[in-house]
């Protein structure tokens, strides 16, 4: 994967660093997290610039690495849990969107983005 990294950003070292240091960060990482905030990956990536950092997170999240997987979140009695597929269909169709259990809608404002560790670091760490 580092190697896939470095050729695609060969000529932009400060995309392809921030890339590298979340890749490490998350390979080395001790007892994973099951998701990680946007101010967490920023950490990882070692870079000031929130541009460069969102830049490496969706690239991470492409369908050929893996590396990250994108989600939303929601908190609830003070725990966070992960909006089920069909509620993100109503968000992003900017529709109301509705509790899983309670049925009452959760605001715009409630719902966060998270990431988490994706199919190619699930893969990764069974090898």
């Amino acid at each position: 994967m580092a190697e896939v990294i470095r050729a695609d950003w060969a000529e932009e070292p400060s995309m392809r660093e921030a890339c590298l240091n979340i890749l490490q960060a998350l390979t080395s990482a001790e007892g994973q997290l099951d998701h990680y905030s946007f101010n967490k990956i920023q950490e990882f990536a070692a870079v000031d610039d929130d541009k460069v950092v969102a830049r490496a997170a969706t690239y991470l999240s492409n369908a050929n690495l893996q590396v990250l997987r994108t989600c939303l979140m929601y908190e609830y009695r003070g725990y966070f849990f992960e909006l089920p597929k069909e509620e993100l269909q109503h968000y992003v169709k900017d529709e109301d969107v509705v509790h899983p259990e309670s049925g009452e809608p959760i605001s715009k404002a409630e719902i966060l983005v998270f990431f988490a560790p994706g199919p190619g670091m699930q893969e990764k760490a069974a090898r």
